[in-house]
């Protein structure tokens, strides 16, 4: 317990900022931290790196970080806390480059015919997903394709999915209508539609206008498609744009399309959606 409270006065986690003047060598402090602490120590160092880190450390920091991400002797508490701060460090800080590498190991592992060494390098590939998908920007757009190409050669199609089905729906939100999004996504489907995240995480806000023109040609590009998974995701985001703007125009056409879907599944549950309805 004393260690403990030892170790939240020190890296300042109930603590003010460092002072600008020191955060040089704090931050020398911290990464020195990150290189000989015990686990619980460097755990600790991890959390405390998004309040004290100073701009001349961080490129050394996610070094550190990718380095303890994929250091098969690291306990799980260690590994995962440290995917989850290099996920969220600057793209300044040269993190997609030093994530990309450190995604591009994980995979040679997982390839490995040694169990043991291919389930350590899936479980970080997941975590890594989880990480990235939380805090993925478009500033974090090359992390998160590298993250994807990655996921998909280790196998890990449902997690490739979730990353590649957000990054398409981040895309729509900021009104970028270019298609490769959802055309990767719908490759990373192929003939598997339980492959699809829930569709409810599919939310833009249908009144701005360019979301909602990045959505009608991503609808259009879905529909013509004709899979069933496409129709799915094609339906999921004109419900929700025909929700947002009480069914105005184009949304009720669109919907009406998707009634006439060649995918069965598509075209029923397109009909039990009742425009007509507030709910």
């Amino acid at each position: 317990m004393r260690e403990q409270a030892v170790r939240e006065a020190v890296l300042g986690l109930r603590t003010p900022s460092v002072p600008r003047g020191h955060r040089t060598s704090y931050t020398a402090f911290l990464i020195g931290l990150l290189r000989d602490g015990d686990d619980d120590t460097v755990v600790a160092t991890c959390r405390a790196l998004p309040a004290h880190l100073g701009a001349d450390g961080s490129t050394d920091a996610v070094r550190l970080l990718a380095e303890l991400s994929v250091d098969p002797t690291r306990s799980r508490n260690v590994w995962q806390t440290a995917v989850q701060q290099l996920a969220s460090m600057p793209p300044e800080a040269s993190t997609p480059s030093v994530m990309a590498s450190a995604l591009r190991m994980l995979l040679l592992r997982a390839r490995s015919d040694d169990p043991h060494i291919r389930a350590g390098a899936l479980r970080r590939l997941d975590a890594c997903a989880t990480a990235i998908g939380n805090r993925q920007s478009v500033d974090g757009h090359q992390a998160v394709k590298t993250a994807i190409d990655a996921l998909e050669g280790a196998g890990l199609f449902p997690q490739a999915v979730r990353l590649a089905q957000e990054a398409a729906l981040r895309a729509v939100r900021r009104g970028d209508a270019a298609p490769a999004p959802w055309e990767r996504l719908l490759e990373l489907i192929g003939e598997r539609p339980e492959r699809l995240s829930p569709m409810g995480s599919l939310h833009f806000d249908a009144g701005d206008r360019d979301s909602a023109t990045a959505a009608l040609k991503a609808v259009r590009l879905l529909r013509g498609h004709g899979s069933g998974a496409a129709g799915r995701l094609a339906l999921a985001l004109v419900r929700t744009a025909g929700r947002t703007t009480a069914w105005k125009d184009p949304w009720p056409d669109e919907l009406a399309a998707l009634c006439e879907h060649p995918d069965p599944d598509t075209s029923v549950e397109a009909l039990l959606v009742d425009p007509g309805h507030a709910g």
